[in-house]
């Protein structure tokens, strides 16, 4: 009982570790759309800024998109509800 629970708690810790990664992994790009959002609020920006800002939205939405949709396929696997 007391190595299953040493064990538990290493998951836990590795489970922690795991979770600071993804949250700093989103929370970046998160503030970058805010930025590129802002900019493009800003009445004086260029068309050409104006469609490399919109660019950078979709890219790093799609990005994001793509990190959600792996952490979730993670949790599917681990709970064996994945379906193929």
């Amino acid at each position: 009982l007391s190595e299953a629970n040493a064990q538990l708690r290493l998951l836990s810790t590795q489970k922690d570790k795991f979770m600071g990664m993804v949250v700093h992994d989103l929370r970046g790009p998160l503030g970058n759309l805010q930025m590129c959002a802002r900019l493009l609020g800003d009445p004086q920006i260029t068309t050409a800024d104006r469609t490399l800002f919109s660019g950078l939205i979709d890219d790093t939405v799609e990005k994001m998109l793509s990190l959600i949709n792996d952490l979730l396929d993670i949790n599917a696997i681990e709970s064996g509800k994945l379906v193929l």
